[in-house]
């Protein structure tokens, strides 16, 4: 080796420091690093699996609704995640004023779970027309029969990209069944560090933070709680229940319950995957799945959501106003 040799106590001092870091540290692309780099494994996120929506409707005329004192079936709507189903009856009733009143009725259930109303001016031009229900993606360009028709969002699930539309076609269309049908793309990327991304600013710039899972993402959300105050939203659920499915389909999935998690830290735990999972649960009193709490700003207590009570079991019918609970939930605390 080398020897180097100065009068000057900085520079002896300085060419000791680039011997380290030649020796010691190592090089980009080297074995070390890569072995380094690998031990830095990323949080996992949920990645939501594929779902299928689907619409079957037969066109029906605008005359025939006008002409109707009971609610007309325009057809259904429904969201396919492997072999569970949910599906929607959509319902239209013609006002005085010559607009519509539209609703969604989950099928199996007397409630109504979406509706709204489409005014005389926005329906002008469609008199002699048909009605028909149909499922897009936002931005896509209009074909088939109903290319030609007013389009009127109706309601959508798991992305608002991905919407259920009703179709005024301002002339009349062939009443045969009309289906479209198309594939829900998903928003979730993995994450590529240790730490919540964005922990100090979720919710406030940025698309929403996707649910991550296990029992390091709760560790890492715990520390954003803490050090960031961030809202946490912890999800038990298990992969095989058909609640969890059905948890995950008709309430997390809701735009608004989405826009009302978006600024949350979110973390899924399956209690069976692990002694860490299972000790999270046991934590927080958790014995059945799905289970809903989350932890509001300035408390590191934990409010029950779903179900409303701990010992309770999930309550398929939760009410249509769960996101305005789940927003209240979520309040910092003083």
């Amino acid at each position: 080796m080398m020897a180097f040799r100065t009068g000057n106590p900085g520079l002896r001092s300085a060419a000791g420091v680039a011997l380290f870091l030649c020796l010691f540290l190592p090089v980009p692309g080297s074995p070390a690093a890569a072995a380094k780099a690998a031990s830095k494994k990323p949080i996992a996120t949920f990645q939501m699996p594929k779902v299928r929506l689907v619409a079957n409707s037969t066109p029906v005329a605008m005359a025939t609704v006008r002409a109707s004192r009971k609610p007309v079936s325009l057809g259904t709507v429904s969201y396919l995640i492997g072999d569970y189903r949910t599906s929607y009856d959509l319902l239209v009733s013609p006002r005085r004023d010559g607009g519509l009143v539209w609703m969604a009725r989950q099928q199996g259930k007397s409630r109504v779970q979406e509706q709204g109303t489409i005014s005389a001016a926005q329906l002008k031009g469609t008199a002699e027309g048909h009605l028909c229900i149909i499922v897009e993606k936002e931005g896509a360009k209009p074909s088939g029969v109903t290319a030609s028709g007013k389009r009127f969002r109706l309601f959508s699930r798991f992305s608002p990209s991905y919407r259920a539309m009703l179709v005024a076609c301002p002339k009349q269309v062939p009443a045969k069944p009309v289906r479209t049908a198309l594939f829900i793309e998903s928003d979730n990327q993995p994450l590529g560090s240790d730490e919540p991304k964005g922990a100090a600013g979720a919710g406030t710039s940025g698309s929403p933070l996707p649910w991550q899972l296990g029992a390091k993402a709760y560790r890492s959300a715990l520390d954003a709680h803490k050090r960031h105050k961030k809202p946490v939203a912890l999800y038990f659920y298990q992969k095989n229940s058909k609640a969890c499915k059905q948890m995950d389909s008709e309430l997390l999935t809701a735009c608004r319950v989405q826009e009302v998690l978006g600024p949350a830290v979110k973390v899924r735990i399956d209690p069976s995957a692990g002694t860490k999972e299972k000790a999270i649960a046991a934590r927080y009193g958790v014995t059945s799945t799905p289970a809903l709490l989350v932890l509001p700003p300035g408390t590191e207590k934990a409010t029950w959501v779903v179900p409303e009570k701990p010992g309770q079991k999930f309550d398929p019918s939760m009410p249509c106003h769960f996101h305005g609970l789940l927003a209240a939930a979520l309040k910092p605390k003083k």
